[in-house]
């Protein structure tokens, strides 16, 4: 066969679009348009357009940057200076390939309704590609200023373009951003938007069509004014909208639709709306799904006229976080729990709004007697805190997989729950170690664990004081810190203390640490290493039930000492868990009224019950009644312990296949023989 010629569209000297191959700052080739360099560039080149006016549709198929005589200038910024003018009826840029780049152009002139071949925006992407960079635009005049998608293999942005009057005639008109094919990993920052009729961005995948995944966006440092306004959201999850400006919206600055899970706002200014600065409103276009996990936080709302959060019934699920805002009024926001308030309304039907503590004065200042936000949110865990919020419990909401929660000291008198998939691997960690208390409030709801992790695996709890008592005299609080639901966490360096009634009782509730329930049939992993447990009730670590595990070392367990208000277990693996128990100090359990454990229960440092397989080695056991209890326990071994102080140092109450070997066992307190066989 022959060789072959390909044969370029280009002139050779002055026409006003220009091919640098290979991005050197040389300019290689000329053409007469923008689609003819399109057409001869390769990946990685770029494409030079002097000003002028170019009636085109540019497809663009290939990884290239595209600049316009504007380059580098924010389309807002541009003080009349010529411009590299693109457009026609039927579209400007349709964009089908990763990472191309559009930079410096004036995009006008696309009219949805002109007929079929219309792609309707003035930028057009493909939802099967990311990477797009769509910067220092004027973007105005069409009917959508960009159909953005992206599939989330590298980051898109949007940044430095201003959007302007995107009304004309056709689907999603009035609309600055419209995205329904999907959108993840998109950071839209530094943008103006002005004179739309509809929103300034609307995120409808997963809503039509239903496979569309929205997740990763960051809306942050735009300015909306004298703009319908609205961000509007469905279906999407992992969402920041921080450090954006609203004035006289149009409507609802920002709109949460169903479906919606995991949005941040903070440090955002919405001011004199015509209605309000966030709404919730589930399942009002036919959407599926509820809202849920949304924090609202140091951000100015003054002025809005319908509400300053509005959440219709039904919409939302669990508590909203709205603390630290600055409603317009050092009286805080118009709420029928808070009467004498006078700033922005919360109308909140369901009573799902937490807006309290708020600024006396406008953000950023410090929260009302909180300290300015003493709990920060790492995403990402990169070293550079993100968030910060009043209380541990919104920042943790907000959280997600692989994010940590530093805590600085004081005092937080809150349940934290940290749960679902989503939270897996998340880090709540105290940023001096033992300062950050966390304390039970004098009534606790739900499992009655100040710290629990349910459902989130890989969760580390490191340095906290957790601390009671309960506020009542039986049954007040049952855990400092429980892992079920099929959890796992790491809980290391804690001071858990007063795991208890108010006073101390014999009721059976007050467990230090909890890995799991064999009566509420949920099951927890943990590995529980360097903790100091002391002043509990009923135990000082329990493992409980079927398929529930854990590593148990190096902790120190102080129980009450002689008592005779209940019988105590330092560290308990019972009723079909297994566990590791090795090198921990355990001491103080005694149970006064019980002097034959054949006739009574008794107290003990170890505590294995109803179980199998277990290990307890190099443990260090003093002044407990039973040094170590078997009772219906098989395959344990006990190895390398020292036992000392107790009224029976081992007990083996109808067990078998145990191993008691090398361990040092002093003198009975009480009774003769240290070693006692039942059975």
């Amino acid at each position: 066969m022959g060789s072959s010629t390909t044969t370029y569209d280009f002139e050779p000297a002055a026409a006003p679009v220009h091919l640098d191959v290979g991005s050197n700052g040389v300019i290689d080739f000329d053409f007469g348009t923008i689609q003819g360099a399109v057409n001869a560039a390769n990946n990685g080149d770029s494409v030079l357009v002097d000003a002028g006016t170019y009636p085109e549709v540019v497809v663009v198929a290939k990884s290239i940057t595209l600049k316009g005589a504007q380059a580098g200038v924010a389309g807002w910024a541009r003080g009349g200076a010529s411009e590299s003018i693109v457009g026609t009826t039927d579209g400007a840029f349709q964009l089908l390939a990763d990472g191309v780049v559009i930079d410096g152009f004036t995009i006008e002139g696309v009219v949805g309704a002109s007929g079929i071949s219309s792609l309707g925006a003035g930028i057009w992407t493909s939802g099967d590609h990311s990477g797009y960079m769509m910067v220092n635009n004027i973007i105005q005049g069409n009917t959508i200023g960009v159909y953005l998608n992206s599939q989330g293999g590298s980051p898109t942005t949007v940044s430095g373009n201003l959007f302007r009057d995107n009304n004309e005639l056709g689907a999603a008109s009035g609309d600055a951003i419209y995205s329904d094919l999907g959108a993840v990993d998109v950071a839209i920052d530094g943008n103006r938007f002005t004179g739309h009729a509809s929103a300034a961005m609307v995120f409808a995948g997963g809503f039509s069509p239903p496979e569309g995944l929205q997740s990763g966006l960051t809306i942050s440092n735009n300015e909306i004014a004298d703009d319908a306004g609205s961000v509007v959201l469905f279906n999407a999850a992992h969402v920041f909208i921080l450090g954006n400006s609203w004035s006289h919206s149009g409507g609802s600055s920002v709109f949460l639709g169903g479906g919606v899970d995991g949005v941040t706002i903070v440090g955002n200014d919405f001011f004199a709306g015509d209605f309000r600065a966030v709404r919730v409103y589930a399942g009002a276009f036919g959407e599926p799904g509820v809202v849920s996990n949304v924090a609202v936080h140091e951000n100015n709302i003054v002025g809005n006229t319908v509400a300053g959060i509005g959440v219709v019934s039904g919409s939302y699920v669990g508590t909203l976080q709205a603390d630290c805002n600055w409603w317009g009024s050092a009286s805080g926001p118009a709420a029928p729990t808070n009467l004498g308030g006078l700033g922005d309304a919360i109308v909140d039907p369901d009573s799902v709004v937490n807006f309290v503590p708020w600024l006396s004065v406008p953000a950023p200042a410090p929260c009302g007697g909180l300290g300015g936000g003493p709990v920060h949110l790492d995403i990402g865990s990169n070293g550079v805190i993100d968030v910060s919020f009043g209380t541990i419990q919104p920042a943790v909401t907000v959280g997600h997989t692989g994010d940590t929660i530093y805590v600085d000291p004081g005092t937080y008198v809150e349940q934290v729950t940290i749960s679902g998939s989503t939270r897996s691997g998340l880090a709540l960690v105290s940023t001096v170690p033992l300062e950050a208390v966390i304390r039970a409030p004098a009534t606790m709801t739900g499992a009655k664990a100040i710290v629990r992790v349910s459902g989130s695996s890989d969760v580390e709890i490191r340095g906290f004081t957790i601390s009671g008592p309960g506020g009542g005299s039986c049954d007040s609080i049952e855990y400092g810190v429980l892992v079920d639901g099929g959890g796992y966490a790491v809980i290391t360096g804690n001071h858990v203390v007063d795991i208890r009634d108010t006073p101390f009782s014999g009721c059976q509730n007050g467990v230090g640490i909890g890995v799991g329930q064999a009566f509420a049939e949920t099951s927890g992993g943990a590995t529980i290493s360097g903790n100091t447990i002391q002043g509990y009730q009923k135990g000082g670590i329990v493992v409980d039930g079927p398929g529930s595990s854990a590593t148990i070392e190096n902790n120190i367990v102080v129980g009450a000492g002689p008592t005779g208000v209940t019988a105590q277990n330092g560290i308990q693996v019972s009723r079909g868990a297994a566990g590791t128990v090795r090198d921990n100090t355990v001491s103080d359990n005694w149970y006064d009224p019980c002097g034959d454990y054949l006739t009574c229960y008794n107290a003990a440092g170890i505590l294995v019950f109803e179980t199998s397989g277990v290990i307890v080695r190099g443990n260090h056991l003093s002044g407990n009644q039973a040094g170590v209890n078997l009772f219906g326990a098989s395959f344990v071994n006990l190895l390398s312990n020292v036992l000392v102080g107790s009224a029976w140092g081992v007990i083996v109450d109808s067990s078998s296949d145990v191993l008691v070997q090398a361990n040092t066992i002093g003198s009975p307190e009480v009774r003769s023989g240290a070693v006692q066989i039942i059975g």
